[in-house]
């Protein structure tokens, strides 16, 4: 048999918490003890050591987490959990894929109690992916917790867990860029994995792997048209209730990005109604008005109250409000459909964390009020 991992070593989460380094306990006492903690961790542990799941760097990142989740600190843990991923995501870079299932976990686990059911089921099924990729879609149940989660839980059918897992493993082993992110593989897998729709505690939050959104981003700024299409949808689906599907085939057309709001909204989203369609276009200048005519006459012939266009430069004439960006206000004033415009600014601020809800509204208000665009820095 096997030595023991020091989760097994230690058995309770009290006494795991009591074997850390006397220093770090003592920053656990702090006001500010997330990110002393952070700060402490990322010192002490470099980059690299987080390649070995079980090993004492990942167990004292884990246990600094739930030592806040054992007090009914969330938000701190939560703030904990997220670095874990995402540095976890880094350590990758050059090394291939690593299980990361165990920060996943815990952030699904954390937004379950503070009654996030839409956080509560994309972190589950992010975790789901990783098990199904550790244990090649054929997830041991003894050695994983996701089960349990998924099947009882949640409430959901063993059937859907098996077939969710097989199709995880199999868009993994088809190897292609980027598949060691399981936002990769969910996103190819589709929208209709995710059931929940979004509480209004959770409305304002956006959680976003900014480690997989830059390097989309780092893609797209190549003129890479896939990787815009796909950042977009990425970046949109952070936002809680937003359901993302891209290149949605109908009987007459292809949407390149069709989004579902799905959730208790008491802000603009409200008024944006339960669908939205998105077009990513252009690359190399500024969309002329016959794009943004185009797609509001496709929102007035699917009665859809709002769209976004995605463009790496926007929409010319905005400085003297004419051209396309005269078009997007009469697509207003005259048919009652907002189009919200997003470019390579306003990707690379979604990217970086800056939530993308709150850019949007800025847009509506823009568009609604005729109010003047906001200065770059």
């Amino acid at each position: 048999m096997g030595e023991k991992n020091l989760w097994e070593k230690y058995v309770t989460v009290e006494a795991s918490i009591r074997a850390l380094p006397q220093e770090l306990r003592d920053l656990l006492n702090r006001h500010d003890a997330a990110l002393l903690c952070t700060e402490w961790l990322k010192t002490r542990h470099p980059l690299e050591s987080l390649r070995e799941t079980d090993g004492e760097a990942v167990f004292q990142w884990d246990m600094v987490g739930m030592a806040f989740s054992s007090q009914r600190r969330w938000h701190e843990a939560i703030s904990v959990q997220k670095e874990l991923y995402e540095l976890m995501c880094k350590a990758q870079e050059g090394h291939g894929w690593i299980h990361k299932g165990l920060p996943l976990v815990r952030l699904r686990d954390s937004h379950k109690f503070l009654g996030h059911p839409w956080h509560e089921e994309r972190y589950l099924l992010l975790t789901l992916v990783e098990d199904a990729i550790r244990d090649e879609g054929k997830i041991i149940l003894e050695r994983s917790g996701i089960y349990h989660r998924f099947r009882w839980e949640d409430g959901r059918a063993d059937a859907e867990f098996r077939e969710i897992s097989q199709a995880c493993w199999d868009e993994f082993s088809k190897q292609l860029e980027m598949n060691v992110f399981p936002e990769e593989i969910i996103g190819r897998l589709g929208s209709n994995l995710v059931k929940r729709a979004a509480a209004q505690d959770e409305t304002d939050l956006y959680e976003i792997n900014s480690v997989y959104a830059s390097r989309l981003y780092q893609k797209a700024a190549k003129a890479d048209w896939k990787a815009l299409e796909k950042l977009a949808a990425y970046e949109l689906c952070c936002i809680p209730g937003f359901q993302v599907e891209v290149q949605k085939r109908t009987e007459a057309s292809v949407f390149d990005v069709f989004i579902r709001l799905r959730g208790n909204y008491v802000d603009f989203r409200r008024e944006l109604g339960a669908y939205m369609l998105g077009e990513c276009k252009d690359w190399k200048k500024p969309v002329d008005p016959e794009v943004i005519a185009y797609l509001a006459q496709n929102l007035l012939f699917n009665e859809c109250t709002a769209g976004i266009l995605f463009f790496w430069n926007g929409v010319t004439g905005t400085e003297e409000m004419k051209f396309a960006a005269l078009t997007v206000l009469r697509a207003y004033h005259h048919g009652g459909r907002v189009i919200l415009v997003l470019d390579h600014d306003d990707f690379g601020k979604a990217s970086s964390g800056e939530p993308l809800q709150e850019i949007l509204r800025t847009k509506y208000e823009q568009v609604r009020f005729d109010l003047p665009a906001q200065n770059r820095d």
